[in-house]
Formats: structure tokens, sequence, C-alpha cells
């Protein structure tokens, strides 16, 4: 029987269910979420023991942006060299936790991406419209489709960590001159430190996110509820 492993990538939905917030809440239509993101660590417990399907790609080296869109959410409609841009934010590198501010409603879809840097340098911001990032170094990894955006839900994100080759305009089938268009993401200043390399195949996750409460101050706490990576038949 094939193995299918998950790893849990961990996000909160904050509505406020605190009496003092809720009409707040309310009112704005708006819920913080916390994303934590896998450590390298733990991706690398779950690689796949088939050599032939192995590619090799710097763990470290990844940045994480969650993109959501859906009925009431303002955005920007995708174009040849780009995705339908809703509510964006990031990038953060593993192990990393990213507050994105998500409108409330139903029908909302969750979509992860990731940017591989060339060094262990801070991670890039992600931009509103338009890639602020090389398109060759850019991988869509995977969504959550439908998701009703309401109290103590249980959302489950897969994705796969693609192959180096397998870049964005790879994988939608992008116009090569959408490579020849990209913005090169500007160099930081300070110390690099490159990290060591490691063979990565393949791989499926489970993002698990929860809704629920949260404090006012919106920092992790005894609210925050983890699930661990899994694996299951």
């Amino acid at each position: 029987m094939k193995n299918n492993y998950f790893i849990g990538l961990f996000a909160v939905f904050s509505f406020g269910m605190f009496l003092s917030a809720c009409d707040r809440v309310s009112s704005s239509g708006h819920s913080s979420v916390l994303i934590q993101m896998p450590t390298v660590e733990q991706m690398q417990k779950m690689s796949q023991s088939d050599v032939s399907t192995m590619s090799s790609i710097d763990l470290q080296k990844l940045c994480f942006a969650v993109n959501v869109n859906g009925p009431g959410i303002a955005s920007v409609p995708a174009t040849t060299c780009d995705v339908e841009r809703g509510t964006i934010a990031g990038a953060i590198g593993p192990g990393g936790e990213l507050s994105v501010d998500v409108e409330i409603g139903m029908e909302r879809n969750f979509e992860l991406y990731a940017f591989l840097r060339q060094s262990t340098e801070p991670c890039p911001k992600v931009a509103k419209t338009g890639w602020s990032w090389p398109i060759e170094r850019i991988y869509y990894l995977g969504k959550a489709e439908n998701v009703d955006v309401k109290p103590n839900v249980i959302v489950e994100i897969p994705f796969t960590v693609p192959s180096q080759s397998q870049n964005i305009a790879v994988q939608k089938s992008w116009p090569a001159s959408c490579l020849a268009t990209t913005k090169t993401a500007p160099k930081r200043a300070g110390r690099v430190v490159s990290g060591a390399s490691v063979m990565v195949s393949p791989m499926n996750y489970k993002v698990y996110s929860k809704v629920g409460p949260f404090n006012d101050e919106k920092t992790l706490g005894t609210n925050y509820k983890i699930k661990n990576w899994k694996v299951s038949q």
C-alpha cells in the first residue's frame, strides 16, 4: 500500500471570541491569520526514499507566501505572467511565522507559494501587483479551495515541493516571454551565510489551519493549537 506523507504547517484564524472584541470583529469583517511554517528539519524527515524522483533543492533558501482569494475580497486579475492576487502576505523562511488579515466569508481559496533565494539572506517581501521576484525561482505549492472561514474549523491545505526546474512558469504553462521580463530581487547588504544543499524528492504535505479563539494581543500562546506532521496510509 502506498504511503502518503503529510507535515503540519500551522495556522490560527483569529475571530476575537472574547466578548470585548466580538462587535469590533463583526463590524470589520476581518480576522487575523497566523501561520507558522514547518522547519527544514521537519521537511527533511518527510523526504521520500525513491532516488529516481529526487531533485536537488536547498530547503533553507525557501521563502513562503500566502495568497487568499474569494467572493468579496478585492483582487488584481490574473495576467499572462501572473496569478490572481487577493490578500497576499509574505515572505518568510522555514519555521517562521506569517500574519495575514483575511476577510471573513465563504468560498475562500488559500494558495501557497515559495521563492527560492540564492542565499540565506532575509526573505524579500511579496508584492501586491506583479512579481518582485525572478519567476524562474518562484514555485506554486498548492491550495485549499472553497474554505468557509468560521470558528472551530480545521482547514487542510495539501502542497507539494516540486523539483527545482519546475518553476511557476512551467507549472502554469506561461510563455517564455514571462521569464524574460521578470524583475531581479534586490540584494541586501550584510553577511551572507550559504546553506548546505539537501536532496529532496517531490513530496506531499498538508497545511493545518485552526479556526478558533485568540487573545487581544494577537500573540501565540495557549490558544494556539499545533498539529504536528503525521504519516497516513
